[in-house]
């Protein structure tokens, strides 16, 4: 058993700006808000992780997140590090908090030196580099010049292709595989295809060598029916925060022969320890873990680089949101290069916090607020 015990734990805001300000769910925001959590044991060692609900997806709000803080933190206090991550889930102080929460606490528990053994997020030696894909937004003013120059810089780039112009969506995906005929594809429908209306295009959506299309439809039975009509494979996101238990039990039962991938964004599903599980029972059947951001800062995307590199090992991963900041809490910032992320071993990230971006909340404030917000 660790003698790691919690001895302090507290809490920091952050508010960091956007290069523009970015569409989230119904709302225009300029900036990303979030939290820090940073654990002390009674070895005088520290871990730091991430909270940051993302509105438009996250089932709870970062004032949600602020009413269930201080309960949590004095209750961390006093355990042993190896059962919170390790004990009986049921048992746990996290079961049945938001995902969000569950996701920065165990990523700051990670850190300590007892859990780096077999940890998801410990990486011994030299720094690796991982592969990252590249995102581009379809739409009727679209520059195609200007989006295959920036595919270019990439191995893999995501699409998000709404069909709702067929002929233009494929005039322009075209464009991008001729001027980059190596690129690995990937599309993402955001659930906005019809199977019925895109039939006719599917001979000329097969040419293009797609490696798979990212939620196409609402359902997992059309999307299985369009693999089985055009022989692209599909991804899923959406559906599998929504019914990963179902999924995971047909994926075992050979029930998904056109599923290629798994996108997960941790900060929405929660537990790495469960996470871990899981990517090792869809690697066994072949299916790929994909790591997604949900623009988190660069304290979240070291983690989830991470994460990607020891659970999807030869894999790529969707952080490239970092680049939608002005700034980072990080000093240096994270190191994007092209089409990979730097990823550090936990023993040597050369990484200091950039104090101008967060301010520690006062525990006494922090009740009062929460006092005074009670339904």
């Amino acid at each position: 058993m660790s003698h790691e015990i919690i001895k302090h734990c507290r809490l920091y805001r952050y508010s960091l700006p956007f290069q523009t300000p970015l569409m989230f769910g119904q709302k225009m925001l300029s900036e990303r808000k979030g939290l820090l959590l940073q654990i002390e044991w009674n070895t005088g060692a520290t871990g730091i992780g991430e909270i940051a609900p993302l509105p438009g997806w996250s089932r709870e709000s970062l004032k949600d997140v602020l009413r269930l803080m201080p309960a949590l933190m004095r209750d961390l206090q006093g355990h042993n590090v190896t059962d919170l991550l390790f004990g009986k889930r049921e048992d746990s102080i996290l079961f049945g908090l938001p995902p969000s929460i569950v996701f920065g606490v165990e990523t700051a528990l990670l850190s300590t030196p007892a859990a780096r053994r077999n940890n998801p997020l410990f990486i011994s030696g030299e720094t690796v580099d991982l592969t990252i894909n590249g995102l581009l937004n379809f739409n009727r003013q679209f520059d195609l010049d200007a989006d295959a120059s920036i595919a270019k810089r990439f191995e893999i780039i995501k699409v998000k292709a709404p069909f709702t112009d067929p002929d233009l969506a494929l005039s322009y995906l075209r464009g991008i595989r001729d001027a980059n005929p190596g690129l690995q594809l990937l599309l993402d429908a955001n659930q906005g295809w019809d199977l019925k209306a895109l039939t006719p295009y599917l001979p000329e959506l097969r040419e293009l060598d797609i490696f798979y299309v990212e939620e196409p439809f609402a359902s997992i039975t059309e999307s299985e029916a369009f693999f089985k009509a055009a022989g692209i494979h599909y991804a899923l996101d959406e559906q599998w925060i929504s019914n990963s238990a179902e999924i995971l039990k047909k994926i075992e039962q050979k029930q998904l022969p056109g599923l290629r991938a798994i996108v997960v964004k941790p900060t929405l599903f929660g537990s790495i320890i469960k996470l871990e599980n899981i990517a090792s029972r869809l690697a066994f059947h072949g299916i790929q873990l994909v790591i997604s951001s949900c623009f988190e800062s660069g304290v979240g995307i070291s983690t989830l680089s991470r994460l990607a590199y020891n659970l999807s090992p030869g894999s790529f991963a969707g952080l490239d949101t970092i680049k939608s900041f002005k700034s980072d809490l990080l000093n240096p910032p994270l190191h994007l290069a092209n089409n990979a992320i730097t990823v550090y071993p936990l023993v040597s990230q050369p990484f200091s916090l950039v104090e101008a971006f967060y301010t520690p909340i006062n525990p006494k404030i922090l009740e009062q607020y929460i006092e005074s917000n009670r339904p």
